[in-house]
């Protein structure tokens, strides 16, 4: 059985520091980079060449962002609306810095489709979260 403990004022401060670091390079507009590097654009061309492949990128970071958000912050698991607020937030942000660095264009439906991603990933965790505590309830009763 897996049990989350409750982490020490140091230990939070390296977890925040971690969660920090992660969203700096979840958040980093990495078609720019790709714009002015054609090696890595081969790269993530090859990984990131689909639109599903796109999609699953998203998937996969906003499952790592959602989890560590609920590792770091345990009372968030009661506050939804502060959870997802920070998700959505962080979504709305790596949406922009894309437009504003490397698309150079208006909010399309593609965009609002990644954020909605986010959510809905975010969503996912959130709930395998909420679940998890209930069953640990459940068993310890």
């Amino acid at each position: 059985m897996v049990h989350l403990k409750q982490h020490t004022s140091k230990s939070n401060g390296w977890l925040l520091a971690g969660l920090a670091v992660f969203t700096a390079v979840a958040l980093f507009p990495y078609g720019w980079l790709a714009d002015n590097w054609p090696t890595f654009d081969r790269f993530t061309g090859l990984i990131f060449g689909s639109e599903a492949a796109h999609v699953a990128g998203h998937v996969g970071l906003f499952v790592l962002l959602g989890t560590a958000v609920l590792l770091i912050f345990p009372r968030w698991r009661q506050r939804p609306a502060l959870y997802f607020g920070l998700i959505a937030t962080m979504g709305i942000v790596q949406e922009f810095l894309q437009i504003v660095s490397f698309k150079h264009r208006p909010v399309a439906a593609n965009d609002l489709f990644d954020l909605a991603v986010d959510l809905l990933a975010a969503g996912v965790v959130f709930v395998g979260f909420i679940h998890f505590e209930r069953l640990r309830e459940w068993e310890t009763a």
